[in-house]
């Protein structure tokens, strides 16, 4: 027995009070559920705006930043930082955004859409640039003004500056969050990232001599799931130096520094001359790695022979290996890797 001055209770009462008071509770969040339920149904129903509890509304808004990201990022910023303040952004309706957009600006540079998009597509990315916008700030600015225009004989640009301090810049690669790789032949290789310039640690030993160095980069087709980095570079016999011959590695990144390094290529014979060298990288969409050899200095003889990988294009799998059907892998003094020859 519970006993207090007002009244006795049992054991028996207390349950039957907890178990109305939890039907009761129970009953009430059905009811609001069916509620917040009908009211959603109902709106999507009548046509209207798409409610957040909705996850079709995300995948909605979603599919309208990627619009946003692929086709006017490029001159507006991806935080949309390069507005000016214009009707565009002071304006309480999608209207003037709406006619920007399908209709360009001529004047300005600004392309018109109205091929690109359909009505509906234009005016949600008005909306989304017009509640997306940032207050204004210090750093925001005008995409472009119209004494930037640059005019040729068949269409108008802009140069824009990206990034400066660089000498030599000889291949980029852009990583899923935004940051951009950029090899130096000189053979540092940088990550651009928030507007500053970082050294990254952990490259191989680099041969940089005449137009040899760091060269090519490459990210693999499966970057995000595997993390592979791919560079072309010089390097340098180890029992001479300053000779040497293009190669191809493979890497991880780990914070600014190239970690699990797995040397995959390395182009015979070494000589010490500095050009020719190559080297750009592409991968099809089979998966396999291609890329060129120069003729290092040597052409009347190097690229006119399969016994060595100068003057040749080269095909081989993301690891190095050697695909089965590569035209000369069974030609006897070939280097397998070869594709074609005589460039």
């Amino acid at each position: 027995m519970i006993e207090n001055k007002d009244a006795t209770f049992n054991n028996a009462n207390i349950y039957h009070m907890m178990s109305n008071l939890h039907k009761r509770m129970w009953l009430s969040i059905a009811i609001l559920v069916i509620v917040i339920g009908s009211l959603v149904i109902g709106d999507a129903k009548s046509g209207g705006p798409l409610k957040p509890m909705d996850t079709t509304y995300w995948a909605y808004e979603e599919k309208v930043r990627q619009q946003y990201l692929n086709y006017c990022a490029g001159c507006h910023g991806e935080q949309l930082e390069r507005f000016e303040r214009s009707d565009w952004v002071v304006a309480k309706t999608d209207e003037a955004a709406f006619n920007g957009i399908k209709y360009g600006r001529e004047e300005m540079g600004m392309p018109a859409f109205k091929e690109t998009f359909s009505d509906s597509e234009i005016r949600d990315l008005a909306r989304y640039i017009r509640e997306e916008i940032p207050e204004e700030s210090p750093d925001r600015k005008p995409a472009f003004h119209a004494q930037e225009i640059i005019r040729s004989q068949r269409q108008r640009f802009l140069i824009d500056t990206v990034v400066s301090g660089l000498h030599v810049p000889w291949g980029m690669a852009f990583l899923p969050n935004g940051d951009m790789l950029i090899s130096e032949r000189s053979g540092t290789l940088y990550r651009f990232s928030k507007g500053r310039l970082i050294p990254m640690t952990g490259l191989p030993d680099i041969l940089a001599k005449g137009q040899g160095g760091l060269l090519d980069l490459q990210l693999h087709p499966d970057y995000r799931t595997n993390g592979w980095l791919y560079f072309a570079f010089s390097r340098p016999d180890p029992d001479d130096p300053q000779t040497g011959c293009t190669a191809i590695m493979r890497a991880k990144i780990e914070g600014n520094s190239l970690v699990q390094k797995e040397l995959l290529f390395d182009g015979e014979p070494d000589t010490n001359r500095g050009h020719h060298w190559g080297c750009k990288l592409q991968f099809d969409k089979d998966g396999y790695l291609w890329f060129g050899i120069g003729d290092r200095g040597n052409r009347e003889e190097n690229p006119q022979t399969l016994t060595n990988d100068c003057g040749k294009m080269h095909r081989i799998h993301d690891d190095g290996r050697i695909p089965a059907d590569n035209p000369f892998v069974d030609t006897p003094g070939a280097s397998p890797s070869i594709y074609s020859y005589g460039h």
